[in-house]
């Protein structure tokens, strides 16, 4: 399975959704967020908008120092609005295929 740049985009763009609603719940303005995860406000409202990647260093932060569930941040195949990944979202295999390679490609 190849991963589109349309996919890779709308996956960040969800992260950043799923950052901010955390951020909301938590009660801190992006400016507090930002302080307590050592990040500008600007670079906050990026990640929340998808303009700027979160990496895994500092999703792993906001996990730890806010008590978070990754499950709260990364989305799920099914919230994907692209044709392949829906067309393959009731295959497990093909769900843990995608974020694989997700995070391959930004590790590598």
């Amino acid at each position: 399975m190849n991963i589109t740049p349309g996919e890779i985009e709308e996956f960040y763009v969800l992260i950043g959704k799923n950052i901010a609603k955390q951020r909301k719940i938590l009660g801190f303005n992006q400016e507090e967020f930002g302080n307590r995860l050592g990040l500008s406000r600007t670079s906050v409202v990026n990640i929340e908008k998808g303009r700027q990647r979160a990496s895994l260093h500092l999703i792993y932060a906001l996990l730890v120092i806010f008590d978070i569930e990754i499950s709260k941040i990364f989305p799920l195949i099914s919230q994907m609005k692209t044709k392949e990944s829906l067309d393959m979202k009731m295959e497990k295999s093909i769900k843990d295929d995608f974020l694989r390679k997700i995070l391959l490609k930004n590790l590598g």
